[in-house]
């Protein structure tokens, strides 16, 4: 399981400024895909066409992708057949094309499911990654902006704007075409660039997770806890790949261990061990940060006997226990 840990400089930073922007109106996140830090920088798209693409990706998506409104955003996992996941996706369905934003490292996996399972649909698909320059606008004010936006470019050549929320406070990702961004980015000059610190720590209140963070190929979808499950997976849906194994932990009712939040009395890293009384190995810090609001906080795979809203657990860091209280998504009310 890999994880990150968010660093912050004080009370006067410019990550508190972000953060208070971002409650209020909006800020430019420009990923770098370099970073490892960097999550958003790290996704992917892939278009899907073909007339058979919706009725074929039903037949493999956790969740429901009927009657999804055209440009609205849809969760969803692909999973094994032993129910793990191979890819956290979010999808845009248009009248010609899916679009399915995905982690890149969940790509091939996802390319590799599709070219295998087709046998006579008509779906085809393909990475446009490269294609596009992905420019991310997170806030409470990012509606307003991408209004104006949709305005003034409608003119300037296609481009996607698609709504997608990376903090909890709702968002747009925009994805311009690579060989004229640079003219796209020049009239965003004026708005305000949101730090990626500020984003993380958002995030990690409102319970986003990140594949390759807080969930890998190891993970099952109802692991991540009842936020995540409700909007990736459907349990009236029928049948795809992995979902007899799913369905079977839903009717049996829990998993062996759920992604929770901490309030931490002091800072903590990702990887960090974590005990309780329950059990000496309960789980291990995915992400960590030190929010303007809450403080020291956290997120942890954490065994389910360690997992109650309340209880008390010792993250292990450098040695010494610091002491932490589980809170389930989001935190802080």
């Amino acid at each position: 399981m890999y994880g990150v840990e968010v660093t912050y400089m004080g009370a006067d930073s410019r990550v508190e400024e972000d953060y208070r922007l971002l409650g209020k109106g909006c800020g430019l996140v420009f990923p770098y895909s370099d970073e490892a830090s960097d999550p958003i920088g790290r996704l992917g798209l892939v278009e899907v066409t073909g007339a058979d693409r919706m009725e074929w990706l039903q037949g493999q998506a956790t969740n429901d992708l009927r009657n999804t409104p055209e440009g609205e955003p849809v969760d969803f996992c692909v999973c094994a057949p032993t129910g793990q996941m191979i890819a956290d996706c979010r999808m845009w369905a248009f009248s010609d094309l899916c679009l399915i934003q995905t982690p890149r490292a969940c790509v091939p996996a996802l390319l590799e499911r599709i070219e295998k399972m087709v046998i006579m649909e008509e779906v085809e698909a393909r990475e446009s990654t490269a294609a596009w320059r992905h420019v991310s606008i997170q806030g409470k004010g990012a509606d307003d902006l991408t209004e104006r936006i949709a305005l003034e470019w409608a003119s300037e050549g296609p481009f996607h704007m698609l709504k997608s929320d990376h903090t909890g406070l709702g968002g747009w990702d925009l994805f311009l075409p690579e060989r004229n961004a640079d003219a796209f980015l020049q009239r965003l000059s004026g708005e305000t660039a949101a730090s990626l610190e500020a984003i993380l720590a958002l995030r990690l209140e409102f319970g986003i997770p990140y594949f390759g963070v807080d969930m890998d190929a190891r993970t099952l979808p109802p692991e991540m806890g009842p936020r995540f499950e409700n909007a990736h997976v459907s349990y009236t849906k029928g049948c795809y790949t992995g979902q007899e194994v799913i369905a079977r932990i839903h009717s049996r009712g829990h998993t062996n261990r759920t992604w929770v939040g901490l309030h931490c009395d002091a800072p903590v890293s990702a990887g960090d061990k974590v005990s309780s009384e329950a059990r000496e190995d309960a789980g291990a810090v995915t992400s960590a940060a030190l929010s303007p609001r809450l403080g020291p906080i956290a997120a942890t795979m954490l065994r389910n006997e360690a997992a109650d809203e309340g209880a008390e657990v010792f993250v292990v860091r450098e040695g010494e226990r610091v002491k932490a209280r589980v809170e389930h998504f989001p935190l802080g009310g």
